[in-house]
């Protein structure tokens, strides 16, 4: 084996090896000034792109190191070789724990679990993934104006202002939770109906919509009801076992008070009806009262309007006619009849049947609504003037 020895000026030397194996080694000196072989690695001057492995240094960009590679640019490897950091060839894609990130930024765990930082392919959103691997995403942030909602999801989108920023879907469409645009909560269903703050369907069939429960073995108050100073206005407590639901009767939300007033003449012009709900499969007759007869006898018993409608805008409705979302824009409506794929190529459910329709507005029917213990003050007047006549005619 021969070998090369280079003396220093007072002292040391460096020896240059030949090995020995058959075959020539060629060693190529840079063409620039500096330091190559040291316990240190020392680079001057930028890479190029079609440099197969350079190290480089800029002032502005520091340490530079630039690969070309079949299948990575860049790849770190730990003393078990396995790939801690790669780089898929010429891509700006970052892979933690894998060698073949779909995400500008991913960190995988070997498994199926991940955790993204991503674009869209247009560039025009970003998100922020961690996913299950079970066709569906854990929890995702999205700043795009279109849903991406798979099986599992949790997912904020600042710029969803069609249909839902904030969504929790732990399978179909009527089993999540999401918050509209508007600030409105909806539970389990396609969208939010009308205006109400809280919107909750259910399958009256298997499911309960609201249950409330309370933990004290003597009971409390489960709901209570403020006005706009605040003000206590009714409630419902529970014991062990009853529940009791109030209204304010406090005398001091009350004027003009008056015991002397004629109870039986009103409550002849009542007229109580049997019937049936023409919605009931069973047409079970029931007994009761026409909301809009008894609200010249008794208002305050009495809600709404006779024969009043509401106008919902940009609806989308059942092939009954019957509203399931708004508001809806059209183009989202369109878009949502129709599964699509996200960012990882998994299936997203349609949000809305195909069978579908978008109307710009549709009115529905107000109707009105009877709070029957309102007639009881009525009926207890009535009794004490009976009683009086009874006592009269005895007499």
């Amino acid at each position: 084996m021969g070998s090369v020895v280079i003396s220093g000026a007072t002292s040391g030397a460096v020896t240059l090896a030949v090995p020995a194996e058959a075959g020539t080694r060629t060693l190529t000196l840079p063409a620039t000034t500096g330091t190559i072989l040291t316990n240190d690695i020392s680079a001057a001057g930028d890479t190029a792109a079609g440099d197969d492995a350079a190290v480089g240094y800029t002032s502005a960009e520091g340490l530079i190191l630039t690969g070309q590679g079949s299948t990575s640019d860049v790849t770190i490897k730990n003393d078990a070789d396995a790939t801690v950091l790669s780089i898929p060839t010429g891509t700006t894609r970052i892979g933690i724990g894998t060698t073949a990130p779909d995400s500008l930024v991913e960190i995988s765990s070997g498994g199926a679990t991940t955790a993204k930082i991503a674009t869209s392919a247009t560039g025009s959103y970003a998100e922020l993934i961690f996913e299950d691997g079970n066709a569906g995403y854990g929890f995702q942030v999205r700043s795009d104006n279109a849903q991406s909602i798979a099986n599992g999801s949790f997912v904020i989108n600042d710029r969803d202002t069609g249909t839902f920023p904030v969504v929790i879907n732990e399978g179909a469409a009527s089993n999540t939770f999401k918050i509209d645009a508007a600030g409105r909560i909806q539970m389990s269903g396609s969208g939010v109906v009308d205006s109400a703050r809280l919107s909750v369907s259910f399958n009256s069939a298997n499911s309960t919509g609201v249950s409330l429960k309370c933990l004290n073995g003597n009971g409390g108050t489960i709901m209570r009801f403020h006005n706009n100073s605040n003000g206590n206005v009714g409630g419902i407590t529970t014991n062990a076992s009853a529940t009791t639901f109030a209204t304010s009767s406090d005398y001091r939300l009350k004027e003009n008070v008056d015991y002397t007033w004629d109870a039986t003449t009103r409550l002849k012009q009542l007229k109580p009806a049997r019937f049936n709900f023409i919605r009931d499969a069973s047409n079970t007759l029931v007994d009761g009262f026409i909301a809009h007869e008894v609200s010249s006898i008794v208002p305050e018993a009495i809600s709404g309007t006779k024969d009043a409608t509401t106008t919902h805008n940009k609806v989308v409705l059942d092939s009954d006619g019957i509203i399931l979302a708004n508001p809806v824009e059209q183009s989202d409506w369109t878009a949502g009849k129709s599964s699509t794929t996200d960012f990882d190529g998994n299936t997203v459910p349609a949000m809305y049947p195909s069978n579908s329709t978008w109307e710009t507005s549709k009115a529905v029917p107000d109707y009105q609504g009877i709070d029957q213990s309102k007639l009881v003050p009525l009926l207890v007047k009535t009794i004490q003037e009976l009683e009086a006549r009874i006592t009269a005619l005895e007499a």
